[in-house]
C-alpha cells in the first residue's frame, strides 16, 4: 500500500506527484533500541549523511531499492558513527559479544554472499554461506572460528553434543598408532578435515562435524532458545545480546547519565569548551578559572555554577554561551 498526495491544486501538483509513501515506511519508529548498536538509542533519518555505510550489511546508502529513499537510523549526539538501514533494522538477530574482540560486537551472517571478505583467522573455507562479521570494523571469522554454542541437542544423536577441538582424544591415540588413521564424521559418514572443529559426545564417542549439525547451530545464534553459552576453538566466551538487553543497556545508560553531578560532566570536556566556559565566567565578573585538571568535586566553581546569582548574571549580559554550557543553565533554570 502507498500513500501519495492527494491536493487538487494547480501549484502543488508538480511537486506533490513526485511524493508518495509506503505503508510500511510511515510505521517505522522514530527511534530503537537495537542489539547492534546497544549502547545509545537511534533515530530515523532521511539520508543520513553522504557516503555512510550501513553497520550491519556493510553497504552504502545509494545500494538501498529506490522506494526506501535512503531511510537508515543512526546515533545522534556521540561519536559512535553508528547507520542501520530501514530493513537492517527489521532483523531480529541477536549480536554477539566475542572475548577475542571484546572492544566490539559481531553478527551472525547467514546465506553470505560478499566474496570481498578478507577472512581475519585463517585460510580454511567451512560453511562459506555462514559467517561471523563485526559491527564496527572489519574483522571476519569463519563459522568454525568464531563464537559458536557449546552445547547442542541434535536429531543425529541422543545425547547433548559437546564443541571439542578436533581430533578428539581418542583420535589422537588412534593416530599415534597408525599415521594412515583417517577422520570421520559419525553423522554423513563421510571423511572429515582434522582441523575443523567438531560436535562431540565423549561418551558414545560419538563425532558429528559442523556442517551436518549446522540447523541446530543456526538456531542457536538466531536467538531461538534464548541465551546460550557461546565459545570459540580458542576458548573465547562469548553470550548473545538480546532486542530487550539492548533496551535495558540503553535505559540503564541513560539514568546513570542523569545522576551525573556538573563535576563529571565538564570533566568529560575538551580543553577548548573548558576555555569557553572560562569566557563565560570571566565576563560574568568572576575571577574563577577552570582547569582541565581541577579533581575536586566540591570546588568553589561548581558552587558558583550552581548558584541563581551565577545563572541570571550569564544571562543578562548575553555571553556567547558555549553549546555544552547551555544544557547545564537550562538545568539550573
Amino acid at each position: 500500500m502507498t500513500y501519495v498526495c492527494g491536493s487538487s491544486s494547480r501549484r502543488s501538483s508538480s511537486y506533490c506527484k513526485s511524493i508518495y509513501f509506503h505503508k510500511s515506511c510511515l510505521e517505522l519508529p522514530q527511534q530503537i533500541c537495537h542489539p547492534f548498536h546497544p549502547y545509545h538509542p537511534l533515530a530515523l533519518l532521511q539520508r543520513p549523511g553522504h557516503g555512510k555505510t550501513c553497520n550491519a550489511c556493510r553497504k552504502p546508502k545509494h545500494t538501498f531499492e529506490p522506494h526506501c529513499n535512503s531511510i537508515a537510523y543512526i546515533c545522534q549526539g556521540h561519536d559512535c558513527d553508528f547507520v542501520l538501514h530501514a530493513e537492517c533494522s527489521t532483523v531480529t538477530m541477536p549480536a554477539i559479544t566475542y572475548e577475542g574482540h571484546h572492544d566490539h560486537l559481531l553478527q551472525f551472517r547467514e546465506n553470505n554472499t560478499d566474496d570481498e571478505l578478507k577472512w581475519s583467522t585463517c585460510n580454511y573455507n567451512i560453511c562459506e554461506s555462514y559467517a561471523f562479521t563485526c559491527l564496527y570494523c572489519d574483522l571476519n571469522l569463519h563459522l568454525g572460528c568464531g563464537q559458536l554454542p557449546y552445547i547442542i541437542k541434535h536429531k543425529c544423536h541422543m545425547d547433548p553434543l559437546v564443541l571439542t577441538n578436533s581430533p578428539v582424544q581418542e583420535e589422537e591415540e588412534e593416530e599415534k598408532e597408525d599415521d594412515t588413521y583417517e577422520l570421520y564424521c559419525d553423522t554423513c559418514e563421510e571423511e572429515r578435515d582434522p582441523l575443523v572443529p567438531v560436535y562431540y559426545c565423549a561418551e558414545c564417542h560419538y563425532v558429528a562435524e559442523i556442517k551436518c549439525v549446522i540447523s541446530e547451530i543456526k538456531s542457536f545464534l538466531k536467538g531461538e532458545y534464548g541465551d546460550v553459552e557461546l565459545r570459540s576453538i580458542l576458548g573465547h566466551s562469548g553470550k548473545l545480546i538480546f532486542q530487550n538487553t539492548a533496551k535495558e543497556m540503553v535505559e540503564k545508560k541513560e539514568q546513570v547519565q542523569k545522576t551525573l553531578t556538573l563535576f563529571h560532566f565538564l570533566k568529560s570536556w575538551s580543553k577548548d569548551e573548558i576555555e569557553q566556559l572560562n569566557s563565560v565566567l570571566r565576563a560574568g565578573g568572576e575571577e574563577i578559572v577552570i582547569t582541565k585538571e581541577d579533581d575536586h568535586e566540591d570546588s568553589v566553581f561548581e558552587a558558583f555554577l550552581f548558584s541563581d546569582k551565577a545563572y541570571t548574571r550569564v544571562l543578562d549580559r548575553g555571553t556567547n554561551i558555549p553549546e555544552p554550557f547551555k544544557s547545564v543553565l537550562k538545568d539550573q533554570g
